[in-house]
């Protein structure tokens, strides 16, 4: 064979060995393209499901805070509606005609069990009612205090070894805590807890 024909030979099958591995190549790159294409792929979807779940998660929050903000104002003004309506039933138990009032405050004394030896405690405006209603109970146990008390209605009554909040404030304050439950709890339902 000439050395021509063996050249020929050669860069023939050097040409097929150089086409063969540029398929190769052009396989292989192919194959790492496209796994490094799915792997870029997932990692950017696990990326977006991420900033998805942080967004919602933020959105959450902002709407939990609004929502928690939105039932302390209205609580709030619950809370000021309720006062206003107790401020003006204390007014007009205090400005009952002087009959009604006296009434009121011998229901009250009333409720007062029998003590041994104990002083009443009132207002220096209802003094004369409360002594008048006492005189008529006729409860020699109560004695009626001299000094008047810093409430708005009412009486206080101090024993021996225990004392009582018949004011007309504190009567009403406890009243006003009892129906506060029931608005929370009509206002609110099994979110007031």
């Amino acid at each position: 064979m000439s050395l021509a024909k063996v050249e020929e030979v050669v860069l023939k099958k050097a040409q097929q060995e150089a086409a063969a591995l540029v398929q190769e190549a052009a396989r292989a790159a192919d194959a790492h393209r496209e796994k490094e294409s799915a792997r870029l792929k997932a990692q950017h979807t696990q990326r977006v499901e991420s900033a998805r779940a942080e967004m919602q998660a933020a959105l959450e929050r902002e709407l939990n805070a609004k929502e928690s903000e939105g039932r302390r104002q209205l609580l709030g003004r619950k809370n000021e509606l309720i006062g206003q309506v107790f401020d003006q039933a204390a007014e007009r138990i205090i400005s009952l005609p002087a009959d009604g009032y006296r009434d009121w405050l011998k229901r009250q004394l009333r409720r007062v069990p029998p003590m041994d030896q104990a002083t009443i405690r009132v207002a220096a405006r209802d003094k004369a009612p409360v002594a008048s209603v006492l005189a008529e109970l006729g409860r020699p146990d109560l004695r009626l205090d001299e000094a008047p008390a810093d409430i708005r209605g009412g009486f206080l009554v101090q024993g021996k070894s225990f004392d009582m909040d018949f004011s007309l404030d504190s009567l009403l304050g406890v009243l006003r805590e009892s129906l506060a439950e029931k608005a929370t709890a009509k206002l609110f339902g099994d979110l007031a807890l």
